[in-house]
């Protein structure tokens, strides 16, 4: 461990260390303060999962599994440590110190849960670290800015005046091996720091350990995590000072919770950027509550019997078994039903009994099992039908021989004149209610005749045998007698999932049940990812479920998530009081994420969103990618969408398409030319018309200029002339290019027409296709979302092209000759027709005409 100065000398005073603080605010980076995290920091922390179980195991177990089930590979790189890893400070020093509260304050790890590698040493950390480090991966560790950590461990404050205990931390971490410090926000003693405002003095603390985590020299991102506190601006200082901070409370795993962190984080877009990101807490994918298994599973099944299915939800993850047992395996769950449990026998049943009087039913459902009694007496049977249950409670204090007055724990269903059996076995004895008061200890209680013969204990059972229910009825009957009070125990109808399980899994097996439905958790995540937030998991990874993993590890998502441009998604529409979100990001190669989000609890139908309104060309069309389904398909004009269901996100990838523009013509004796500019990469399509008075004669076209290969794509030979589709690609940026365009006619002059495209965004020519003196022409695309160009020549004005049903007409110009046209293509390759281009002749006479087809991918 690298030696460190006293802690009071590491303190700068009070006056000074603000004008630090200062200058650092009025420095503001537009990027990095310390060249660190220039996308969103992804990784994993313990607190949601584990809270104070953390452990050097739990963590190395962790960045292990991470290592090889594919979210280190996704870019999930750190292993976070949060609260409750230390066990204290260092306080030895010389009496006089220690009188000043002057100690050289070395933070200890826990030996129990971070055992050093030999006692007496504290390095427990740094082997953590180690480990991590030998997986390439990377450790986060936490502290706090007050006196005390959250969970009332040492924290880095120590006053007075300001004073902290930053230096020594920083550089302890720094020999450990530390990469990451989540400092918060607990138990800060607001009075005694410098500082006019409560920003002032957050700036000033959380200044003091950004500067000593730089003054290490080693790469440490660091994390202002205020905790969302509503008396704080952190986004205004903390991008001077430190690469991320929080911007929200904590979270929880459920939809309430994340809806509230997304919604506070998304007004926030301004102040983040590569290096500084707003942080709305960790992800909740996967995290939940666990419970067992009541029954074991097979392969095949659908249907699981729990111990519990509190905070299990329909649509939810389902994840069963263990790492260790090697059987982890999950379903989506379709029904929550009910938990196994047990009751007990209010009345005694004899042998050859097919029913059972019981307080609860919860449990039992027909075609399941009950058990009645335990051990050598235990005996099972298949339930035919399912009742009521009889009206019980329990004694709600001890009552003494001669009372005539009994305390209940509840007097729900209890009436005058009803008989109560009061206690089991041999201390059990009845009587009758004269009156019926209050529940609890402190109650009216149960006024009873005969006064009670026996002194009873707190809790014992009360039965009201005048309302024993209709019970519980089962085959083969009873073999043996069982008395008042034994137990019954059922296995509930449990949790469905919508598809068969793979494995057995043996009776008290883990099971966890995620708190977020798995389209809430596509959404979070997604959202998440639109507001270039950190991707830090909140969930057992060890033990986790498959679909719930392959939502972290999405690549569409986390790359919206990790794009160097580091842009925070912008609202377009959606409010705490506007379920109906849509959000867009620019992303850096030119694509734009957008974000359709309905956060009501009702479908969101009719769902629109213009390419205008999102800031896109609304003149050209756009590939939009689905993040989830991987589906593509074209937009042009406008997202819609039929419905996105309660709490889903329809997230999109839009990567702009064809762009058809800068437009020129020319018309000439033999030959023309045009003058077009255009970028390199781009498509040049040349539609060119060669009129004759005499056809007979035959004919030929070149095209030339621009220093591009152009070739030939479809020609239409009609009576008149020719209709010619020419293309060249732009190898680089042509400047006011001239396009030539010659005709011959063997010695007949002839009328040429060239008309030039600039076409950006599109690919290769695959096909043409072409007609002549027929009203139609039709062309098979061979893929999905090709385009196509349509050109003809016509002599007549009064001639109408129209496209066919399922294509897009996203350009159309006229010139001297004819009209040209650019189709978007959404029929694909199954289509039987393909795109097809219509000429309607409405003049009274019929000129032949020329139409050529050619398919261009983008």
């Amino acid at each position: 461990m690298a030696a460190v100065a006293p802690a009071q000398a590491a303190v700068a005073p009070a006056q000074t260390a603000a004008a630090s603080a200062q200058a650092a605010l009025d420095a503001a980076p537009s990027s990095s303060y310390n060249g660190l995290s220039l996308t969103p920091p992804m990784g994993f922390n313990d607190w949601n999962a584990f809270g104070c179980n953390v452990s050097a195991s739990l963590i190395e177990q962790t960045a292990l599994a991470m290592h090889n089930n594919g979210m280190q590979a996704a870019g999930y790189n750190y292993v976070n440590i949060d609260d409750c890893w230390m066990n204290g400070r260092n306080v030895s020093g010389s009496a006089a110190k220690l009188a000043a509260g002057r100690v050289n304050g070395h933070l200890i790890a826990d030996p129990t849960f971070f055992p050093p590698s030999a006692p007496g040493l504290n390095d427990g950390i740094k082997i953590v670290a180690d480990y991590v480090h030998s997986l390439g991966m990377k450790l986060g560790i936490y502290e706090d800015t007050g006196t005390a950590t959250c969970q009332g461990l040492a924290g880095t404050y120590q006053g007075p005046n300001g004073a902290t205990y930053d230096t020594v931390d920083a550089q302890d971490f720094a020999s450990w091996g530390v990469d990451y410090l989540k400092d918060d926000w607990c138990n800060v003693p607001l009075g005694d720091v410098p500082g006019a405002t409560r920003d002032d003095k957050a700036a000033y603390l959380y200044t003091q350990m950004s500067q000593a985590l730089k003054a290490t020299g080693r790469p440490i991102v660091f994390e202002s995590a205020t905790l969302g506190d509503t008396g704080l601006k952190t986004y205004t200082w903390a991008p001077a000072i430190s690469n991320l901070w929080r911007t929200t409370s904590d979270i929880s795993a459920s939809f309430s919770s994340m809806l509230r962190n997304f919604t506070t984080n998304s007004a926030l877009a301004a102040y983040a950027g590569p290096g500084h990101w707003n942080d709305p807490d960790m992800l909740e994918i996967g995290t939940g509550s666990s419970t067992t298994l009541a029954g074991a599973v097979a392969p095949g099944d659908t249907n699981v019997k729990v111990n519990s299915v509190s905070g299990a939800v329909v649509g939810g993850v389902l994840r069963i078994g263990t790492a260790a047992a090697g059987d982890v395996e999950g379903g989506v769950i379709t029904s929550v039903g009910t938990a196994a449990g047990s009751t007990t026998l209010l009345a005694a049943a004899a042998a050859g009994d097919n029913n059972v009087k019981v307080g609860s039913v919860g449990a039992f459902a027909a075609g399941q099992q009950i058990t009645i009694d335990t051990g050598a007496n235990a005996q099972t049977a298949t339930i035919t039908s399912v009742g009521t249950a009889g009206t019980s409670t329990t004694l709600a204090a001890a009552t003494a021989a001669g009372a005539t007055t009994i305390p209940v724990a509840s007097v729900a269903n209890l009436a005058v004149g009803d008989t109560l059996a009061v206690d089991n076995g041999a201390n059990a004895e009845t009587v009758t209610i004269t009156a019926v008061g209050t529940a609890g200890a402190t109650g009216t209680g149960v006024t009873v005749s005969p006064a009670l013969t026996l002194a009873h204990a707190n809790r014992a059972a009360v039965n009201d045998a005048s309302q024993p229910g209709t019970g519980v009825s089962f085959a083969p009957p009873l073999t043996a007698a069982h008395p008042a009070g034994t137990t019954a125990a059922g296995a509930g109808t449990g949790i469905t999932i919508s598809a068969p399980l793979a494995k057995s899994h043996p009776i008290g097996e883990s099971a966890g049940k995620s708190g977020l439905t798995l389209a809430e958790s596509q959404t979070e995540f997604g959202l998440w990812a639109m507001e270039a937030a950190p991707l830090i998991a909140g969930t057992d990874i060890v033990n986790i479920a498959p679909q719930n993993l392959a939502v972290y590890n999405n690549a569409g998502v986390v790359a919206i998530d990790q794009d160097p441009l580091g842009a925070q998604a912008t609202v377009v529409t959606g409010s705490s009081t506007n379920p109906d979100w849509t959000l867009t990001k620019p992303l850096a190669n030119g694509d734009t994420a957008v974000a359709l989000f309905n956060a009501g609890s009702t479908p969101w139908t009719n769902v629109s969103a213009s390419l205008a309104s999102l800031g896109l060309d609304p003149t050209r069309a756009y590939a939009a990618t689905d993040q989830w389904s991987h589906d593509t398909t074209t937009v042009a004009g406008a997202i819609t969408l039929d419905s996105i269901p309660a709490h889903g996100t329809v997230l999109l990838r839009l990567a702009p398409g064809p762009r058809v523009d800068a437009s020129a013509s020319a018309l000439g004796r033999d030959s023309a030319h045009a003058r077009l500019t255009a970028p390199a990469g781009d498509l040049i399509v040349a539609y060119v018309a060669a009129d004759s008075p005499d056809r007979a004669h035959g004919q030929t076209t070149k095209v030339t200029g621009g220093g591009l290969d152009w070739r030939l794509a479809g020609r239409a030979n009609g009576v008149h002339g020719d209709a010619e589709v020419w293309t060249a690609k732009a190898a680089s940026d042509l400047n006011n290019a001239v396009i030539n365009v010659t005709g011959n006619v063997r010695g007949y002059n002839e009328s040429v027409t060239v008309t030039a495209y600039r076409a950006s965004g599109i690919g290769a020519v695959t096909t043409a296709s072409s007609s002549k003196g027929a009203p139609t022409a039709s062309l098979k695309t061979t893929a999905a979302n090709s385009w196509v160009f349509a050109s003809g020549d016509d002599w007549l004005a009064s001639v109408d092209r129209t496209v066919g049903a399922g294509q897009t007409l996203v350009h159309q110009a006229t010139d001297s000759v004819g009209d040209t046209y650019w189709v978007q293509s959404t029929t694909g390759p199954t289509s039987a027709s393909g795109t097809r281009v219509t000429i309607n002749d409405t003049a009274p006479r019929k000129d032949p005409y020329n139409l050529v087809l050619v398919e261009i991918l983008w």
